[in-house]
């Protein structure tokens, strides 16, 4: 809009007070780590970026399992992906020794496959 604005030559204050629409125009963000970077298209647009999701923590026993057993047939439940999606789900009773994570891999990996 910016660009149609000054090919029209319309002053920024005529189009805001005529069209009511604010340009954005040379507005950085800051990141978490203090580093600017323009805005993105969809931010100048006024949408919200959802922040990435935190990586979860491996319990022990799931580490300790992936290790243990993620080789052979049972070589994926050492990928991250695995990982990743069995360390996120919600237990009623956390599994608590390798062999019970591996039961619940071998009971979920018929039925998912988690990206």
């Amino acid at each position: 809009m910016d660009a149609l604005r000054q090919a029209l030559g319309i002053s920024l204050d005529e189009w805001i007070s005529e069209t009511g629409i604010q340009i954005v125009t040379e507005v950085a963000v800051s990141d978490s780590d203090a580093k600017t970077r323009p805005l993105s298209h969809a931010e100048r647009r006024g949408w919200v970026i959802p922040d990435e999701d935190p990586e979860p923590e491996i319990p022990g026993a799931l580490q300790e399992a992936a290790d243990m057993y993620g080789h052979g047939p049972n070589a994926p439940l050492a990928e991250t992906r695995w990982l990743r999606e069995l360390a996120n789900l919600d237990f009623r009773e956390e599994p608590e020794t390798p062999e019970d994570w591996l039961a619940v891999y071998a009971r979920l990996s018929k039925i998912i496959d988690p990206k």
